[in-house]
């Protein structure tokens, strides 16, 4: 109940309060439309479609644990890429590796790569990484997959990247039972969160 109020009250300060109090000192809705409304919306939807594409891909291992060089999208010899932000699993998982050191980095991981066939892909943005994710556009995905292994047809990798793409961690019935329970806000509080 604590986070649900919590939640509403965040919604309710980003959505009523502050374009309120930004009317009442501008006087002006389409200052208002501009400068806050359309921004926040694009950025989200923005930002949403960049989180598709950076975790788009599940695999398991044996024992049911997400495997990491799976789950967090990396994106060498990027159009875009200027400080390391496509490589997503570095983000996550060695967050004090300096952008200048990810070369060093990745053939340090190859063989870890390799046994789990990472979610590595070459030459593309992640906004296209994403679009042809929610496209469902595997074949073309696969081109730009980056196969350590160096042992699967084209065919083969759009088929794996197709499976890990539609896999789920959860059903959407389990997701609601853990939140009933208080599951998910226990595991948030044991990740960090603060409990009040």
């Amino acid at each position: 109940r604590g986070m649900y109020d919590k939640l509403r009250l965040g919604c309710m300060q980003y959505w009523l309060y502050v374009p309120a109090a930004m009317l009442l000192l501008t006087k002006s809705f389409s200052f208002l439309f501009f400068i806050y409304i359309q921004p926040l919306i694009c950025m989200t939807f923005f930002l949403a479609l960049l989180n598709f594409g950076f975790h788009g891909f599940i695999e398991f291992d044996k024992d049911g644990k997400s495997i990491e060089v799976v789950n967090s999208t990396c994106i060498i010899n990027g159009d875009d890429d200027s400080f390391g932000e496509d490589d997503h699993f570095i983000h996550h998982y060695a967050t004090t590796v300096y952008h200048r050191d990810l070369p060093e980095e990745h053939k340090a991981r190859i063989e870890e790569f390799k046994k789990h066939k990472a979610s590595v892909f070459q030459k593309l943005s992640i906004l296209e990484l994403s679009i042809f994710l929610l496209a469902g556009d595997f074949k073309k995905l696969a081109e730009h997959y980056v196969d350590y292994t160096e042992s699967m047809s084209k065919e083969e990798i759009a088929k794996m990247l197709e499976v890990r793409a539609k896999r789920k961690e959860m059903s959407y019935e389990e997701y609601e039972s853990k939140l009933a329970s208080g599951e998910v806000y226990a595991a948030a509080t044991a990740a960090g969160g603060k409990e009040e």
